[in-house]
């Protein structure tokens, strides 16, 4: 049986595009679709567009290797010109006209004896559909799905209630009393931006957070014209912001001197920012009692500032029921409220978002995890037992420091060294070995347990139930691109295919060997358990 697809993309955010893309370039007679259950492409992008949504990476890292933009708007670039860019990227190579938007992702089902995966769909209007292909990509984020939240008395409220990744935009809040509920990234970005309309603000908080200094990088005409007509000067710039990103993991590492030094500086330098520009009463409230980094460090964006206005308020009171026109915190007090906006995050630890993927033997991507002891994957990848199966932001390739893109783009670069003997005809699947997926998990585990996510003080949403930590990479991200470019490939098995032979096969034959000795090289480098 020949399937319809070469490669089914699940998801059209930086990740799905960005393998696309990739995909396009190296193969232009590919058979590949796209299924995004959004209406357009972007991801994350696409879902958050509320007031004051940017990124916390610098804007020309924050960008592709293949497509680098040189004449970002700002140094950190906010919600309409990242979507922009993705977008632009999308029209450029077409991407759209092989996309089918409106449509998730239920279920995907691996075929022993003809080798397909058969890809179950469901469409916004409640039609269903499949679609079969050679491979099978996951590429959804961890940032599109918000967190439920229950209040009781939520029902009775008069006023609007919305998430802050769903921003009601045709709903006014000019003038009106409005309660936010979370302070982490979303809410410092858009309390400053939305105070100045309002009549008030009260922002209920359960924990602290470290809100960074915003780094001052070059920007401004000159800066863009040297980006924009300077050879090299671009992508030397990228790679300057990639070293300097960097530089910052060691800061994670608990029992590492240099990391330390670095930690207490960086920890001096954010509470005197944090004190600076914080009211003094509300001091106990916003300065955290953990190491910093055991959450996600927050950017400060003028969010400190606000909270000297005088329509604002700030308490770690609990928010306990909803009453028709307030809310009801624990000490019996009532904040009068037209509008509850809900900022408490995502559903990161719910992984692939509901979809069931069925492998060999019919197991389940859950049961599988159950069998090895928890959610993880080969670098964050492939999972033995799914063959042909590729996960781009899988468990644990998350950082705490660094473009999220970047990290992306080493998973590609993995993904289609793999997929190439498949489009190829030199073999008909390939997997990770149970035994390489399983050391891999537990060396990163190990690390892990030495790193202030673990180790800080703090519960995250980077760590799942249990408390176990499915979310980050516990390595440098130059390490990370390493593994990408040599992999072992004696951790993976080729089975079956018809093989063309001749130069091309020959040609990859050698290459997986001079690969994998490269590999076998730096394997001391790249698992060190320091």
């Amino acid at each position: 049986m020949d399937p319809e697809y070469d490669v089914v993309i699940a998801g059209s955010g930086a990740s799905g595009l960005g393998m696309a893309v990739r995909l396009l370039k190296q193969y232009p007679n590919i058979r590949l679709r796209l299924i995004e259950k959004a209406t357009g492409p972007g991801g994350t992008w696409f879902h958050n567009t509320y007031p004051g949504c940017g990124c916390d990476i610098p804007s020309h890292f924050y960008s592709y290797s293949f497509e680098p933009k040189a004449d970002w708007s700002k140094a950190f670039a906010l919600q309409p010109e990242i979507h922009e860019y993705f977008s632009g990227v999308a029209n450029k190579y077409n991407v759209p006209s092989i996309t089918t938007y409106s449509t998730a992702v239920n279920k995907a089902v691996w075929d022993e004896d003809q080798s397909i995966w058969t890809i179950h769909t469901k469409h916004n209007d409640g039609s269903e559909a499949e679609v079969t292909a050679r491979c099978f990509v996951s590429a959804v984020g961890g940032l599109t799905e918000p967190n439920d939240y229950k209040l009781a008395g939520l029902e009775t409220f008069q006023g609007d209630v919305f998430h802050s990744a769903r921003w009601k935009h045709s709903i006014s809040l000019t003038n009106k009393n409005i309660v936010v509920v979370g302070n982490g990234c979303s809410a410092s970005q858009f309390v400053p931006v939305i105070a100045p309309q309002v009549k008030s603000l009260t922002q209920v908080v359960r924990s602290a957070q470290w809100y960074m200094p915003q780094p001052k990088f070059p920007h401004g005409g000159v800066f863009q014209w040297i980006m924009t007509n300077v050879p090299w000067a671009l992508r030397g710039y990228r790679f300057f912001l990639f070293v300097l990103l960097d530089l910052q993991f060691s800061m994670f590492m608990l029992g590492n001197w240099w990391g330390e030094k670095l930690r207490n500086r960086v920890t001096q330098n954010t509470l005197k920012h944090m004190r600076d520009h914080t009211p003094e009463k509300y001091h106990d409230i916003v300065l955290p009692n953990y190491l910093i980094g055991c959450k996600r460090r927050v950017l400060d964006s003028g969010y400190l500032d606000s909270l000297h206005r005088e329509n604002v308020e700030l308490t770690n009171k609990k928010l306990v029921k909803a009453s028709e026109k307030s809310m009801v915190l624990e000490d019996g007090s009532e904040v009068p409220c037209d509008v509850l906006i809900v900022a408490n995050g995502f559903r990161v630890q719910q992984k692939l978002h509901g979809m069931k993927i069925y492998g060999k033997s019919g197991i389940e991507i859950q049961e599988h995890w159950n069998q090895i002891g928890g959610v993880g994957s080969y670098q964050g990848t492939l999972l033995s037992s799914f063959p042909n199966f590729f996960l781009i932001l899988g468990p644990n390739t998350a950082t705490g420091h660094h473009s999220v893109i970047f990290t992306s783009e080493c998973q590609i670069s993995l993904s289609l060294k793999l997929i190439h003997p498949i489009l190829s005809n030199y073999c008909t699947t390939v997997s990770v070995t149970p035994e390489a997926e399983i050391n891999d998990i537990q060396w990163l585990q190990r690390k892990l347990k030495k790193s202030v996510w673990l180790g800080g003080g703090c519960s995250s949403w980077y760590q799942d139930e249990k408390g176990r930590n499915t979310t980050l990479y516990p390595d440098p991200q130059w390490k990370y691109w390493v593994r990408s470019v040599v992999p072992q490939m004696g951790h993976f098995e080729f089975k079956g295919g018809e093989g063309k032979g001749g130069v091309g096969e020959l040609n990859w034959s050698v290459g997986k060997a001079w690969t994998s000795f490269w590999a076998w090289a730096t394997w001391g480098i790249t698992h060190s358990e320091e």
